[in-house]
């Protein structure tokens, strides 16, 4: 089992490093076509922004000499989508050109749309530390990903795994024991995190949790007491609060609506 949990932690902890070479924030224009209404060009444009993208700046560009140089038309003879642009679809822009008319005479003029600025939202991966403060002490990690929306894995264990001789229940009576007792906790879960605010990401999810008290005998054997043991769906929630690249964490889960736990955790979000 212990090889296992040191699997599984590489294995997350490996995850969020090969997802993040794969950013989506690109710009995509397509279908740009210009036409004249009197003194006025029209461009239209089709604009698709990638998931980790605010928006982006877009400049309608000029040429008088066919393409060979550009330079940004002054935003008093334009109106419509330029600047600032925030939602994908077909965009228009209108170039007033009245005022000009005299310098673009018998010019080669060429149009273009260009993205001059992103504003990317911060793709951030979470590694912390993780301790149960009550009613037990475990130990685990979490590891995630969120730009606006996220995922994370976590896992949490006291390290014990006893063999139990045989199965114990308190209803069936007197219990011939030394008195000396242990518990093997382990929970791991994985889910949804989101991007409330620069600081703030609540996270929900679900798992697998297993609780088991063990009694020793005057024998010297081991029995798992099944009836203040539990095993089976863990569920947990909670927030991460990030201070610079600091992270604190803080949650609650529970394994099948019978045991629960206080979390919290420290580590870096970068």
């Amino acid at each position: 089992m212990k090889k296992i949990l040191l699997l599984f932690t590489i294995a997350l902890a490996a995850m969020p490093l090969f997802a993040a070479n794969n950013p989506d924030d690109e710009v995509t224009l397509s279908n740009v076509q210009v036409s004249r209404e009197k003194t006025t060009f029209v461009v239209t444009y089709d604009i698709s922004l990638g998931s980790d993208l605010r928006s982006c700046d877009i400049a309608f560009m000029l040429s008088t000499d066919a393409g060979q140089t550009f330079c940004a038309v002054e935003k008093k003879h334009l109106s419509g989508d330029f600047g600032k642009v925030k939602v994908s679809g077909t965009k228009t822009i209108q170039y007033d050109f009245s005022q000009d008319m005299e310098k673009l005479d018998g010019k080669q003029l060429s149009f273009k749309v260009e993205v001059k600025r992103k504003d990317v939202v911060e793709r951030n991966i979470l590694v912390t530390g993780q301790v149960s403060v009550a009613p037990s002490v475990t130990y685990g990690a979490m590891v995630g990903m969120v730009n606006k929306w996220g995922w994370y894995a976590k896992f949490r264990s006291d390290f014990r795994f006893p063999s139990a001789a045989y199965e114990y229940s308190t209803s069936e009576g007197r219990f011939w024991g030394t008195g000396e007792s242990q518990t093997s906790r382990l929970n791991i879960t994985a889910g949804t995190m989101v991007r409330a605010a620069r600081w703030l990401y609540p996270y929900l999810g679900l798992g697998y949790g297993n609780r088991s008290l063990y009694l020793k005998d005057i024998g010297g054997e081991w029995a798992i007491v099944t009836d203040r043991s539990t095993k089976g769906l863990s569920f947990d929630a909670g927030v991460v609060l990030k201070f610079g690249k600091v992270a604190v964490s803080a949650g609650v889960s529970n394994t099948m609506l019978k045991y629960t736990e206080a979390e919290v955790g420290v580590g870096i979000m970068f």
